[in-house]
């Protein structure tokens, strides 16, 4: 079944496939008219004309009233220097948190026109405690080109930076790790969420973080227990039974916890449905917030009280970073998002 194209991206889609052919000598010297283009590729005259606006504006093409279009030079140049931008993940797309999937979508299409193309790394070895020689084997068989280092522990970020290759991190880069990064500023957001529990009356927060080595969770846990100190943090195991198993331990009684802020969206859509399933009421009994936002929880009964970002922002963050390593600009820069605060019906 085709993908289909939002039309409000066909001149971009356009330009990135004329750039590719151009680079590998398709069409010589000139472009054919614009009738023939416009037919090969699908697109309308002026969905094209935009196309070949983009690409004479970039060096690749030079347009003159009358004359055919010319493939200059510092196009075909230009291709030399097009690098190859890598997701490495330990997970495979579809096990993804929709939000996920939208910013890596609209990070593709941004590299795409500017000629770099997004591969999907999955290995989930490389994330361990061996992940050493799994590196040096990915270095052999990707070899050039940018990584994107995806939910990497601080092990894996210290081994990429030590081999100074050229990375950046989806997340949170840990603490003295040269890369770039982009992700959410966790610590002010639980911050901000223990402050709320605390306005409400609550007493007995709990901050539950899956049994990760996650920087951005470290973070979490700092800024929860700056906004109400004394407050306690722990950690499942990541699955539904032991989720549920933590939080029946942790809200058990007249001492139970009476908020429970989750890291994970669909960690946090558990909580709520085990917490409903054991007869508590929500927020009654046990207020519920999530740290990260999917459009899924606004679809639960009462709606999760969530933080939700916009995935376009992560992608032109991301993508402002990785064009400068493919022109072996190094900065260092750490992008911190604060998204915007859903309240929901479990507050």
């Amino acid at each position: 079944m085709p993908v289909r194209i939002p039309r409000t991206s066909l001149s971009t889609q356009a330009a990135a496939v004329l750039r590719s052919e151009i680079a590998q000598g398709a069409w010589g010297d000139h472009l054919p008219g614009e009738r023939l283009l416009a037919t090969r590729l699908g697109v309308s005259r002026p969905t094209l004309r935009a196309a070949l606006e983009t690409l004479e504006a970039e060096g690749w093409l030079e347009r003159r009233q009358g004359l055919p279009t010319r493939v200059l030079e510092g196009g075909r140049r230009q291709s030399e220097r097009n690098c190859t931008v890598r997701m490495l993940t330990p997970v495979p797309l579809r096990d993804m948190p929709p939000l996920t999937v939208c910013w890596m979508d609209e990070l593709r299409e941004r590299l795409a026109a500017a000629g770099h193309p997004l591969e999907l790394v999955v290995s989930p070895a490389t994330f361990t405690t061996r992940g050493e020689r799994t590196l040096q084997r990915l270095e052999r068989s990707h070899p050039g080109g940018v990584w994107i280092l995806h939910l990497a522990p601080e092990s894996l970020q210290r081994a990429f930076a030590a081999r100074d290759l050229p990375a950046l991190v989806a997340g949170s880069a840990a603490p003295g790790v040269p890369l770039p990064s982009v992700d959410l500023d966790y610590r002010a957001i639980c911050r901000h969420a223990a402050g709320l529990v605390r306005a409400r009356g609550r007493r007995r927060p709990v901050l539950l973080l899956p049994d990760t080595a996650a920087p951005g969770d470290a973070e979490s846990a700092e800024g929860f227990l700056e906004g109400c100190p004394g407050a306690r943090v722990l950690r499942h195991d990541g699955t539904p039974s032991g989720l549920c198993r933590q939080v029946r331990t942790v809200c058990k009684g007249r001492e139970g916890a009476d908020a429970v802020v989750v890291g994970r969206s669909v960690h946090a859509l558990t909580v709520l449905t085990c917490l409903l399933g054991d007869g508590l009421r929500v927020p009654e009994d046990v207020a519920v917030i999530s740290r990260d936002g999917d459009a899924f929880l606004g679809h639960a009964v009462p709606a999760l009280t969530r933080y939700a970002s916009d995935p376009r922002r992560w992608a032109a963050l991301l993508a402002r970073e990785a064009l400068r390593l493919c022109e072996g600009v190094r900065t260092g820069a750490r992008h911190r998002l604060m998204p915007d605060f859903v309240a929901g019906g479990t507050l």
